[in-house]
Parts: C-alpha cells; structure tokens; sequence
C-alpha cells in the first residue's frame, strides 16, 4: 500500500510538511491554469533548493531542431515545444539585509492547500531565518478563468520584533529557460523592457518564429490592510525586471504585496496593441482588488463544478482523486479558444513538449463531451480537419500516396514533431483513435452536418491510407501490416499487431458504413462526397477485401487474440515475478532486455476491446484479460483506465475499483516515482471514463 503524499481530504490538496528536497514534485502537483496560461506551483520568494520554475502559455511554442544520432528519411525537422515564459510570479525579499530563502530558514510550521473547489493555492509558513527572527509569510494566488491573461498574487510577511527592515522587489525573472531543449539554446529572446515605479513589462519574440509575447506585472502595498505610497528604485539585477521598495516594520506589522500579473501574445492580440491591453487589465485588477478577483474566480469555477463534478460518497481517496484530476483537465483546457489543445503535461511540466498527441481523441475527448458543450469537443475534431493536408503531407514522407493520410504522433499545427523511428513511422494506430473520436461525437450529438463537411473527409483519407499500409501475404493468404508498434511501446517493429490490424479493418468498414448512412439522409450530398473525394467503386471495393481477410493473429489453445506475430514465443514469466526493486523496468532495463519480455507497458489487445467492445463476447473478453493482464506493467499513465473499465464490463468490481484508484491518484502518490516532470493530463481524462463508462 502507497503511503499518502498529501492530507485527504474531498476538495483540496493539502501539504502540512516541510520537505526541500519534495519541493520539485510538488510544484507539479500545485499547478495553476486558466486554459490559456499556467504555471508550476513554485514559490514566489527565492528558493536555493532543486525547483522547476515553469510559465507557459497555450499555443506559443519553438520550432527545437530535431537532434538524433542517426538521420532516417522522412525525420521531421523540429520538434515543436511550449516556452518556458519569464517569470512574472516572483518576488525577491531581504529582511534586515538578508534573503528571505526557505532552504536557507528553519521552517516553525507549513501548510499549503490547492483548494479545487474555488481554484486557489494558499501557503502559510512559519519561520526563523539565519539570524534567528521570526517571520510569517501567507501567499493565496490563482489564475483567472475569466481574465485569461491575468494571474494573481497575494503576498503578506508579518513580523513579531520592532525595527525590521523589510526590502521587496517584484519582478519579471527573465533568466529562465527551457528544461528540455535539444540542443541547449534559449527559445525567446528579450525585445525590450520597461519598469517604472509599480508597473513591470517584458517584450519577449519567440526565436525562429512570428510569434511574441509580453510578460508584465503591476503591484500596490498595504501595511496592516491599509493601502500606502511607497518609493522605489530600479533593480540591480539585469534579469530581474522591477522596482524595489523598502518598508521599516513593528511587532505585529503585516506587509502585504498585492500583484498581478501575466501574459499577452500575438496568437491573440496585435502586437502593437499589447502595452494598452497591459496597461487596462492590469489597472482594472488593483481597482477591483484580491478579494473580489477572488470571489469572481470562485463564481467561474462554480460553473465549472456544476457540469463536471463527480460525487463519491464514502472514500474520501477516491472523492479527492478524481477531483484533482478533473481539476487538472479543465485547468489545462476548457474549449473557450478552438486553436487550442491538450497537451499531456498540460502546463505543469515540459515533457512531450506539451502539445498533442492521440491521447486527445482516445483520452479527452469522452470528457469534454460529457462535460462542456459539445462545441469543445468538435472544435478539436475540427482541428484535425484542419490539418488534414498536413496528414496527407505526413504519409507521402513515409511513401503512401493517392490520398492517404496519417496524422501525426505529436504536433503542435498538424505537422509531425516526433523524431523516433518506432514511434514516428510505426506508431500508426494513432489514426484509428482519430476514426473513433469522430465516431464519439457523432453518437452523442447527431451532428450530420459535421459529418457531411468535415469528418467523412477525414474518414476517408484515414481509409485510404490503411489501404496503401497493408500488404497481401502469399503465405497467409491474408492482408497483413508489417513493422508497426502497438500502444503498447515495449514491443517495436512487430508485425500483425493484433489491435493496430483490427483498428484498421474497423476504420474501412466504419467509413463505408458513414457513406451509406449519408446516401440514405441525402442523395446529393453523396453524389457530391464521392466525386469530390475521387472515390469510385473499385477502391470501395479493395476496401471491402481488406475488411473480409486481414490478418487477426489467434490462439485457439488459449482462446486469445495474439499481440503480435512471435509473441507467444517469449518467456512468459507474469509481471509479479519482476523484482521489486527492478520496477519501473523502463528504468532499470535495458531496452533491449524490455524488448524481449513479455512484458506490456499499457493496454494493447486490451485497448482493443475497449474500442471495440461490443463486437465481442463477454467470455472472449474475460480470456484475453485474464490472459494479458498478467504481463502488463501499467508503466504508461494510460494504462490503468482502460483495465478499470474492462474489469467492470466483466463485473470484477474489486479489480476495477483497485485500477480506477490507480489510475485517478497516479500523480498524487506518484505511482511512477516522476512527478517532477509534471502531471499526466490526458490519461486525468481516462479516470473520468473509469467511472462514467466502467
């Protein structure tokens, strides 16, 4: 049993213990977004200790030029990442002429509490710092969902000793960079600043690209609730963009820095017009003042809640876990901007880059249809209808033509950004997770429309590319699809993925079965589809071949679908058998030693019959999961999810309830030992599926 990180409790994440070293994980798990912007939940002061300090904006990203040992044709030129923007969040404070660092203080008391519920973070701390004065700090700051540029920071010290000298500079840190860049280059660079008095802007130009931002601040004081007039002085520090000011304080004196803060970019607004839009938010937010931002940010979160709030009355662990994670969900996305995204960290961390993958369409999706108007979810249907040409693009690198489309395994505008050849070349499962999000929509809205115009096109494309990936086997007298990786990525370049075969027949027969439902509903608009499309006959008809003899490898002994070509031949030791101190394998395995396992990183067959569930038995489901579950490691965060709700569909109650709290506190006990990276969003939205569809 995993030891608890944090305090229980069903609408907030609590931390009442002080660990420097805990730091860094939890800043991922204190996050804060609006959809728009976030950021890691990093203190405001400094702090000497490990940290990842992280502002990000949805939608501007750099153009990392791919680095890879060995260059493979049709390798896409970069990868596109999210920027880590400058800092507008920090607050630099010297008490008697001494750096207020917590790792550097003995911490009396601790408590800091994400409250879900009204979308804050409050932290209160008792200290001594090396000179023995004692010292209270108190910061509550959101982001707001109905200000999508503006963060906001409430800041008090009190003091308990006559005569201390208190120095603050809120600033923009300028001096960050992104983590994770490929070859160790900056991703933007400063255009001009400006600082005067309590007003702080940053212009910023996002290198190699059109894209620009301006990160700003602007503050007031209060001394014991009372607001005063200070002087300042500029900065000494080149990277820390502000004006200090210096307060003389009593026993009992309490100094509050009230801020706020964020971003403008040119995805949204003109460059030219962006110190009048700082100049008018930012104003507009002092006059309004910390509490009654506050309340108007609880009132939005309240809306929020009344759609997506799940209840679970009895198991506080479980109440708390699912509501982080639609917490999450709706921080990192909430469909108010159709450009935008879901990325897999979302904005608590830089890993994958943070821009999308096919988890949206497999993950997402089921979520925001349930929750938000279905616009949200056919506005990201509608971006990879968008981008259709570039999937068009992306199969003729690979060599498939005539109209055949594979979309991307991760991008950021519908060009390819992965540069792995397992994954970038053989990862192509990834279309049919696109063919079912279609499939999702349509079910729950009705929107023919959207099929007529928009998705049946997709369809089409998607078909005609598993028409040119597969190839006639002589020897089986089968269609067959050679050198694929499955979703589960511990097996590369296998042959007859049992999921990625099944996925592409289901894909054929789903887009002929949409044609005909067009033709009946109306004659012309398919007349119109077909000629548009260049569809005839004949190719409809290779299609049907493909349907009726593609290769689905089968275990008659064991009454199973078989991964892949060859899997039965490895040593099939269950995972129980792996030492413990050996777990995660994909961090003490070699990868070649993985690959030869039997081991499975996430639901693969598994993932099929939760696609395809009702194109099958309840025994034959009940063989295949007794069969594969044995092996899988559930190393991915998408794992647990899927085997939550098969467990139900099998009415293994206690198995789905063990999977649902796994996959729902996977972050919050850290399951996999590397939430400093950042959380994992979208597999958040399959917690969600664990209890509406399990």
């Amino acid at each position: 049993m995993l030891k608890h990180k944090y305090v229980l409790d069903p609408w907030s994440i609590i931390e009442n213990q002080y660990d420097s070293s805990n730091m860094i994980d939890s800043e991922s798990i204190f996050s804060l977004g609006n959809g728009k912007i976030g950021q890691r939940g990093n203190f405001e002061e400094d702090f000497s200790n490990n940290q990842t300090i992280g502002n990000y904006i949805s939608g501007i990203y750099y153009r990392d030029k791919t680095k890879v040992g060995w260059w493979k044709k049709g390798y896409p030129e970069y990868f596109a990442k999210m920027v880590n923007c400058p800092n507008w969040n920090k607050i630099r404070i010297s008490i008697n002429n001494t750096l207020l660092d917590l790792n550097k203080c003995e911490v009396l008391s601790y408590n800091r509490e994400l409250n879900m519920k009204e979308g804050w973070c409050e932290r209160k701390v008792l200290l001594k710092n090396d000179k023995s004065e004692k010292i209270e700090i108190q910061s509550k700051k959101f982001i707001s969902i109905k200000r999508e540029n503006l963060g906001v920071i409430n800041y008090k010290i009190k003091v308990f000793e006559n005569n201390v000298k208190v120095e603050v500079l809120p600033c923009i840190d300028v001096n960050i960079r992104n983590n994770d860049s490929n070859w160790n280059e900056p991703f933007l660079e400063t255009i001009e600043s400006l600082s005067k008095n309590n007003l702080g802007i940053v212009k910023s130009n996002i290198i190699n690209s059109n894209f620009e931002i301006s990160t700003f601040f602007k503050t007031e004081y209060l001394i014991n609730n009372k607001k005063i007039n200070s002087s300042y002085s500029q900065s000494e520090s080149k990277h820390l963009i502000g004006c200090k000011s210096k307060f003389l304080l009593n026993t009992d004196d309490e100094l509050t820095i009230f801020k706020v803060g964020g971003y403008v970019n040119s995805n949204d607004s003109n460059k030219n017009e962006f110190n009048n839009i700082i100049e008018k938010e930012s104003e507009n937010a002092l006059k309004t003042g910390f509490n009654e931002l506050c309340k108007e940010n609880i009132d939005e979160w309240s809306k929020v809640w009344e759609h997506s709030d799940v209840i679970i009355e009895g198991d506080i662990k479980s109440q708390q876990a699912i509501r982080f994670n639609i917490f999450h969900l709706n921080q990192t996305f909430n469909g108010n901007d159709p450009k935008l995204n879901i990325g897999p960290k979302g904005f608590t961390g830089e890993k994958y880059g943070g821009v999308t993958y096919w988890d949206t369409e497999a993950f997402c999706v089921p979520f925001y249809l349930g929750t938000k108007h279905s616009s949200v979810a056919k506005n990201l249907l509608n971006q990879r209808y968008n981008q259709l040409d570039n999937a068009i693009k992306n199969a003729k690198n690979i060599g498939l033509n005539h109209g055949a489309a594979l979309y991307p395994m991760v991008t950021v505008n519908g060009e390819e950004c992965h540069n792995e050849w397992e994954i970038t070349f053989e990862e192509i499962h990834r279309n049919a997770a696109i063919a079912q999000a279609i499939k999702k929509y349509i079910n729950f809205t009705n929107d023919h429309n959207f099929l007529d115009d928009e998705g049946i096109k997709i369809l089409i494309a998607i078909s005609r590319f598993w028409k040119e990936r597969v190839n006639y086997s002589k020897v089986l007298n089968k269609y067959v699809i050679l050198g694929v990786t499955g979703p589960n990525e511990y097996e590369n370049n296998v042959d007859n993925n049992w999921y990625t075969n099944y996925s592409a027949k289901w894909c054929l027969d789903y887009t002929i079965n949409q044609l005909s439902e067009i033709g009946n509903r109306n004659v012309k608009k398919h007349e119109s589809i077909i000629k548009e499309n260049n569809l005839n006959n004949k190719e409809i008809s290779n299609w049907k071949k493909i349907i009726k003899n593609i290769h689905l490898p089968y275990s008659k002994d064991l009454n199973i679908f078989i991964q892949n070509d060859g899997f039965l031949n490895k040593d099939l030791q269950p995972a129980n058998k792996i030492p413990h101190n050996q777990r995660p394998i994909n961090q003490n395995w070699s990868w070649d030693r993985i690959l030869r396992s039997p081991y499975i990183k996430q639901a693969d067959v598994l993932q099929g019959f939760y696609f395809f569930e009702d194109h099958f038995t309840k025994k034959e489901l009940q063989s295949n999961f007794d069969f594969y579950e044995q092996f899988t490691v559930h190393e991915s965060s998408l794992s647990a999810c899927v085997h939550s709700v098969l467990a139900s569909s099998i009415n293994d109650i206690e198995k789905a309830y063990e999977y649902f709290v796994r996959a729902s506190r996977l972050d919050l006990d850290d399951y996999n030992k590397e939430i400093k990276q950042g959380l994992h969003i979208t597999s958040m939205g399959g917690s969600w599926m664990s209890i509406v569809e399990g």
